[in-house]
């Protein structure tokens, strides 16, 4: 059981690290559409239509889509063995 949340929390380590990754490079696009180092109202609200559409965040929105359900499979693996 021990094993399981050690694997648990790095498989939630790699998740924050691509979770940052991800907000990072979106920021970085919306700095370039704006022109704005610092999105306000209407790039912030841009940003959720350019995660789910942009073609450069296309590897990222499947890598984390793929470490969270990996890390809720490990989170329901761990809760019925207890």
């Amino acid at each position: 059981m021990t094993g399981l949340l050690v694997v648990q929390g790095m498989v939630f380590a790699l998740w924050v690290v691509l979770a940052f990754r991800c907000l990072f490079r979106l920021l970085r696009i919306v700095q370039q559409k704006t022109g704005q180092p610092l999105p306000g109202p209407r790039g912030t609200a841009m940003m959720p239509r350019l995660f789910w559409t942009d073609p450069r965040l296309a590897t990222d929105r499947k890598l984390l889509g793929l470490v969270t359900v990996l890390l809720l499979a490990l989170s329901a693996g761990f809760a019925a063995l207890r």
